[in-house]
């Protein structure tokens, strides 16, 4: 008689096996899909031919990071950047660690959720100290800022030793490898040495941030406020109203790390230094949420695993590109992950903790008000409901009051008190706004509006959301396939299980619905749900490691940080000369009609030929400022130009007169960024001034020609000539 006890055995292998193979065809298939689309919108290479390009010859990458063997290189001055940004970090982590040990009196959090929540706590604060201390115009001097600063590590200190932890275990951060959990990802020799390859592969990828994090800005609006909004500040010895750059007058809570180090270094060239600084330690929150990340995925599922979440999320090509370029999107994202976490459990405390970091989101920038001070508000009113009683609402209220009010709150009544505006310039039919009227608020929301399809009237299309989901899902390049792979995997499972991956769930396409209905699309708007996408693909990848194939799930993860080890190294995320000196870097202008350098070919014209104690450079159509030595008289695109105001509509004589008055000694015009600014759809211009209204200022001898060395038609370096003197010669 046959042995039928072995029946179900030889189908449930059966089984198995057909679901192996079945999950790895659909993963190669979209692998296939994904590296089938262009590696940059608009370009003809595809991801596939760049990855195998790479691949081939991953020399030209790593010649990459050494300038190619052109440029000066060197790392050792990069060790007073890591020093200053370390230090700035270990005071946050102090500062923040009272905080969340007073909010978790139970002490909930594991060592490693303590060590990135406590961090994030910490920068919050010092951020708003900062902002406090420069509304107090306190900015000329570092002591106000280091008093400020040593009081709360003191109240720090207070608050632990009440509370009994001032002891080395409840400082020691870093996670552990528990005995019992090393056959976790599987027993075989390949999956071992496969899961010791993704904790190589993720602290390589950490690195690379820091690398990237720690070089000198170059993208656009790192160079045009993020950046230069402290550097102003700095160089006035206060935070003010700046009528000249629009969005300096908005939150810029992660940008205040900047100012602060520019303020505690002082001297000629502290904004600098203290700029480089700022810049890793925005970089650093990408860490820091990949920290976060990772140990709460091992608490609720393994060790390992949490090593594949943390390092996916670093490998997303777009959380690295903002991190090292300094835009402050992933510290965002940072901040709605720690909300998210915190509020794991209820309790009064972690509400309170959950509204700060909501409301240091809602500091880095106004989406972080809908991404994550909305949500945590529904959350509390649906617990709330559960049990309905006055006095929680009380208590809940305040605390959530309370943890807002500390971080996001001042930035909100700044702009009430300096504009009118607590949301400055957003909403300026309710409001107003200081600077702003119908046209140039009108310019602000046609600049920003919700993208259309050419043959609709409505941004609310089938199409258009077709459109929107093909974006997010396979054409962006902030993607990373092994994410959208496990989760596609774990959605099925946050539907069954309802567990903290559901919630997550939930708040990722809260985020993405607002990206919908109420952006204008850009990738970098919906990039802080990478870290919540990670924490849900992180369900996908557990579940495929107990029920089907740990070696499946190690070439997916190896698959994807492969990926995005080649994306952030590479100078497809921006620029990747990690070990070009910075003095080098600093002074960069390329090859013209060559190479493009990192500062344009004027601004290093300026900074070497001009006395930077004495030139003031009026700068028409320019605003990427922050390199420029000299002082700078500049504007937005949305605000009107300090030298039209000058001179528009003046004589010749009251030209001079004026331009003299306000100590400017040359101008700087540039008519490329003027026309690609005027040309259709784009974000508009004013109409001076045209090429006539700077001829005749020439004609008049009110401004003379330089003569430089930079040959381009549409770049005019003009020097301010004496009016009187010009008109007797």
């Amino acid at each position: 008689m046959p042995n039928n006890r072995s029946k179900p055995n030889i189908q449930i292998g059966t089984s198995r096996v057909a679901g192996i193979a079945g999950l790895a065809i659909l993963a190669f298939g979209y692998l296939l899909f994904f590296l089938a689309y262009p590696l940059i919108e608009g370009t003809t290479e595809t991801r596939s031919r760049y990855v195998v390009s790479v691949l081939l010859l991953p020399d030209l990458i790593v010649q990459g990071w050494f300038g190619d063997g052109k440029m000066q290189t060197s790392v050792l001055d990069r060790l007073p950047i890591l020093a200053g940004a370390a230090l700035w970090l270990g005071v946050a982590f102090w500062i923040g660690s009272a905080v969340v040990a007073l909010a978790d009196r139970t002490n909930t959090f594991t060592r490693g959720q303590r060590g990135p929540l406590a961090t994030l706590v910490g920068l919050a604060l010092l951020s708003t100290t900062t902002l406090v201390v420069g509304l107090a115009g306190q900015l000329t001097t570092r002591w106000t800022i280091l008093a400020a600063i040593a009081a709360q590590i003191l109240g720090a200190l207070i608050a632990l030793q009440r509370l009994q932890l001032l002891n080395f275990a409840y400082f020691l951060v870093l996670p552990s490898w528990p005995a019992e959990r090393r056959d976790e990802v599987g027993r075989s020799l390949a999956t071992m040495w496969a899961s010791k390859l993704v904790v190589v592969l993720c602290v390589a990828i950490a690195t690379i941030y820091v690398l990237g994090s720690s070089m000198p800005p170059w993208e656009f609006d790192v160079v045009e406020y993020h950046l230069q909004a402290p550097k102003e500040f700095y160089l006035n010895g206060t935070i003010a109203f700046l009528p000249h750059n629009i969005y300096a007058n908005m939150p810029l809570g992660a940008e205040m790390h900047a100012l602060a180090a520019m303020t505690i270094i002082g001297g000629a060239d502290a904004w600098w230094t203290g700029g480089l600084i700022g810049k890793l330690i925005i970089g650093c929150h990408s860490l820091l949420a990949a920290w976060l990340l990772g140990s709460y995925v091992a608490q609720r599922t393994c060790v390992w695993i949490g090593w594949v979440a943390a390092g996916l999320l670093l490998a997303c090509p777009g959380n690295g590109q903002v991190a090292m370029a300094g835009l402050v999107d992933s510290a965002l994202g940072a901040y709605i992950l720690a909300t998210v976490v915190a509020c794991s459990r209820w309790s009064t405390g972690r509400l309170f903790l959950a509204s700060v970091l909501a409301g240091a989101a809602a500091a880095c920038k106004y989406p972080g008000l809908l991404y994550a001070v909305v949500p945590l508000g529904f959350f509390s009113i649906v617990q709330w409901m559960r049990v309905p009683n006055s006095k929680n609402f009380f208590q809940w209220s305040l605390a959530c009051l309370a943890g807002l009010g500390i971080t996001c709150g001042a930035w909100y009544a700044k702009n009430l008190a300096f504009t009118g505006n607590p949301v400055y310039p957003l909403a300026y039919s309710v409001f107003g706004g200081r600077s702003l009227n119908d046209a140039k608020a009108g310019q602000w929301a046609s600049a920003h509006r919700i993208p259309t399809q050419s043959d609709a009237a409505t941004p609310y299309t089938i199409g258009s959301m077709l459109s929107s989901l093909e974006q997010i899902a396979v054409r962006s390049p902030v993607l990373q396939p092994a994410v959208m792979v496990l989760l596609a995997i774990a959605v099925p499972l946050c539907f069954r299980d309802r567990s903290d991956g559901w919630s997550w769930f939930l708040v990722a396409n809260w985020i993405l619905t607002v990206w919908w209905l109420a952006t204008h699309r850009i990738d970098r708007f919906w990039l802080p749900v990478l870290p919540l996408w990670s924490g849900v693909a992180s369900l996908g990848a557990d579940w495929l490691r107990r029920k089907l194939s740990p070696g499946l799930l190690c070439v997916i993860a190896l698959t994807g940080l492969v990926y995005g080890a080649l994306m952030v190294g590479s100078p497809v995320v921006g620029d990747n000369r990690f070990f070009v000196s910075l003095s080098a870097l600093r002074n960069d202008v390329g090859v013209p009609g060559e190479v493009a350098g990192r500062i344009p070919p004027a601004v290093g014209w300026i900074n070497q030929n001009l006395e930077i104690d004495q030139a003031r450079i009026g700068l028409i159509g320019e605003a990427r400022v922050f390199d420029f030595r000299p002082a700078t008289v500049y504007s937005t695109c949305f605000d009107t130009n300090p030298i039209e105001t000058l001179v528009r509509g003046r004589t010749p004589q009251q030209q001079s007169e004026r331009l003299h008055e306000a100590g400017v000694t040359h101008l700087l015009i540039n008519w490329t960024e003027i026309a690609r600014y005027r040309s259709p759809g784009n974000y508009g211009f004013s109409v001076w001034p045209t090429q006539s209204d700077i001829q005749a200022m020439i004609d008049s001898r009110v401004v003379v020609p330089v003569r430089w060395s930079i040959d381009d038609p549409n770049l005019q370096l003009l020097m301010i000539a004496e009016f009187q003197n010009a008109a007797a010669n």
